[in-house]
Order: structure tokens, then C-alpha cells, then sequence
């Protein structure tokens, strides 16, 4: 059945959002992303440090410049390639630590963009598991619902498979109709619906006096609303319902709550052997 279908896709959906994969996938992509911000940050204390280097490295060529220069006047030759050599040194440090430095910059760009990316996905997953839990939530909800329609579709199969078996004995010979005609079978249709409107009316006036007894009455009010329709299609006249194109329907065996009583109508037979007993217009 249709409401069958729906819980089971309501089961496969809950099962689809297991809290706790979702919980460790969460926590997995978290602990990742500390990691890679503790990386950022080591990398950015080692930017630092290394600019810090090269400060100290252009400043001691600067005193050594200025030093060098003071010592010309003593050891002009030698001073010069003391310092030159120096100089191509400090040149050479100085080129390796801009190196290492546009390195570590380029890390960090890659270390940005990758955690930008862990973010949006572990956004993405948030949104997924929370549009779940609402189709599990709508499905839930549309539980009760569904069993109360399964419980007026058994009740109205019951109906058909009574009608059915009456019909088959009724063309048969073997019962014939309670009422004599069809005026006493209408007046009695007409008896059961005033009764159903007076009850449906009472229960409209204690769910407005009384608003929180509405979901325990809401059922009731439906049935009710399901016998009137019975009641509506009794009401018809017969050659406005086709009786030769019935489909049979298997006999089931049906649970004692969900059995239906049968309401007067011109289809309710009894025996042709008690056709002397009855009366006229029956109570």
C-alpha cells in the first residue's frame, strides 16, 4: 500500500542519517582543519623568524660595510677582499632566505585555500544531515495519518467483500432485499445521517469549547465523515450504480477493532425462507 511505501522510505532515510558517522565525519574534517591552522601557524613563526635573520643579516652588512670602510686607511688591499668576500656571502644568505621565504608564502596560500575547502564541504554535510532530519521529521508526521487511511481502506474493503458475497447469494436466489421498497430503505439512510450530523455537530462544538481535545476528536470526526459517505453512495439510485462490472476481492480475515457495522440499505438480504416473518417497515 501506498503508507507502507512511505514508512519504509521514512526506515531507509533514518537509517541513511546515522548520527554517529556523521559525528566521527564531522570530527574528522575539525581535527584536520586544527591541523592545519597549527601548521599555519608554525610556518608563520618561521616567516618571522627568518625575517627577522635577514634584518640582522643586512644590518651586520651595513656595520661591515662601515667597519671596512674605516680600515682602508691601515690595510686597503686586504680589507677589500675581506669585505667583498663577506659581502658575496651575506649575498648568497640573503638570496636563500628570500627563497625559503617566498617557499613558506606559497604553503601558506595552499594551506588557506585547503582549509577554505574543508570548511565548505563540512557546510555542505551540515546541510545534507539537517535536510534528512526534516523529510525523517515530515514522514513521522505523516505517520498516523496514513495508518488512520489505512484503517478506513480495510473498513471499506470489508464493506465491498460483504456487498460482494450478498450480491453473488442475492443473484442466486437465496436472499432477497429486508425492505419492501425502496422509500423505507431511503427513510432509513436518511435517519442514520441526521444522527451522524447531530454527532458531528456536537464534536464541532466541544473542539471549539475545548481546543486541546481537537487531535483526540480529529479521528472520530473523520469516521463519522467516512460513514456519511457511505451513507451519500446508499443514498443514490440503484440503476446509477453498475452491479454487473463488480471485481471480485479476496476475503481477508479482519481484526475485531476493525470491523465495520452494517448500516441499513436496500442491499441488506436475509433468507427467502423467513420472507413471512417480517414486517412491513422493519424497526
Amino acid at each position: 500500500m501506498h503508507w507502507e511505501k512511505k514508512a519504509q522510505l521514512a526506515e531507509e532515510a533514518k537509517e541513511a542519517v546515522n548520527s554517529h558517522v556523521e559525528t566521527s565525519d564531522a570530527n574528522d574534517m575539525k581535527m584536520e582543519i586544527q591541523r592545519m591552522e597549527l601548521k599555519k601557524k608554525g610556518l608563520l613563526r618561521e616567516q618571522e623568524c627568518l625575517t627577522q635573520e635577514l634584518e640582522k643579516a643586512v644590518h651586520k652588512r651595513e656595520i661591515l660595510i662601515d667597519k671596512n670602510e674605516f680600515n682602508k686607511s691601515k690595510n686597503k688591499k686586504d680589507s677589500k677582499e675581506t669585505v667583498t668576500k663577506e659581502t658575496n656571502q651575506l649575498k648568497n644568505k640573503i638570496a636563500a632566505i628570500e627563497k625559503d621565504i617566498k617557499l613558506r608564502n606559497e604553503q601558506v596560500d595552499e594551506l588557506a585555500i585547503e582549509t577554505g575547502q574543508m570548511y565548505e564541504k563540512l557546510n555542505m554535510i551540515k546541510a545534507e544531515c539537517q535536510a534528512k532530519q526534516e523529510e525523517i521529521n515530515a514522514c513521522t508526521e505523516m505517520l498516523p495519518t496514513l495508518a488512520f487511511q489505512k484503517h478506513l481502506s480495510v473498513l471499506d474493503l470489508n464493506l465491498n467483500q460483504q456487498q460482494l458475497i450478498m450480491w453473488r447469494s442475492f443473484s442466486e436466489g437465496k436472499f432477497r432485499p429486508i425492505f419492501k421498497s425502496t422509500e423505507n430503505c431511503l427513510s432509513e439512510i436518511n435517519k442514520h445521517t441526521t444522527r451522524i450530523l447531530a454527532l458531528t455537530s456536537i464534536l464541532d462544538d466541544i473542539m471549539k469549547e475545548h481546543p486541546k481535545l481537537k487531535p483526540d476528536l480529529e479521528p472520530l470526526k473523520m469516521l463519522l465523515e467516512a460513514k456519511q459517505t457511505i451513507l451519500d453512495a446508499y443514498a443514490e439510485p440503484p440503476s446509477s450504480r453498475a452491479r454487473d462490472d463488480v471485481t471480485p476481492v479476496p476475503e481477508t480475515e479482519l481484526p475485531a477493532e476493525e470491523s465495520m457495522t452494517q448500516l441499513p440499505s436496500e442491499h441488506t438480504l436475509v433468507p427467502t425462507d423467513h420472507e413471512d416473518d417480517l414486517d412491513e417497515n422493519p424497526p
